[in-house]
């Protein structure tokens, strides 16, 4: 059985004035339908800072497989795009970390990209 495989997203903007680019709910269906309920994608949460100037969002894959499958998917990267762009013009900092998890859950592997736009 493979491993899960975990996506944490950090974007943490310049000041609280400056909004987040949230995921549309017609994305969020398409992710519901595509991923989630075909037992790829097994969680998906994100939540605020204290300070309100950071939202971390973590998805969690049946596999890495499964990760690079919904990374590859034209919808998830033209949303990937508009998110970057948005990010890129209103001064954001991405961190994304990919990890490989263990049966018990702790990661194996660690990846770390990060960009200040």
């Amino acid at each position: 059985m493979a491993n899960q495989f975990r996506a944490t997203i950090i974007m943490q903007r310049p000041n609280t004035s400056v909004e987040y680019p949230l995921a549309s709910e017609e994305l969020n269906n398409y992710y519901q339908i595509t991923y989630r309920n075909t037992g790829k994608l097994l969680e998906k949460t994100s939540h605020r800072s204290k300070d309100q100037l950071s939202i971390v969002a973590v998805m969690t894959f049946a596999s890495q497989q499964d990760y690079e499958e919904f990374r590859a998917d034209s919808i998830v990267r033209d949303a990937a795009a508009v998110r970057d762009q948005y990010l890129a013009n209103n001064g954001f900092t991405l961190t994304i970390l990919l990890q490989e998890l263990s049966d018990t859950g702790h990661p194996i592997t660690t990846q770390v990209n990060s960009k200040t736009y």
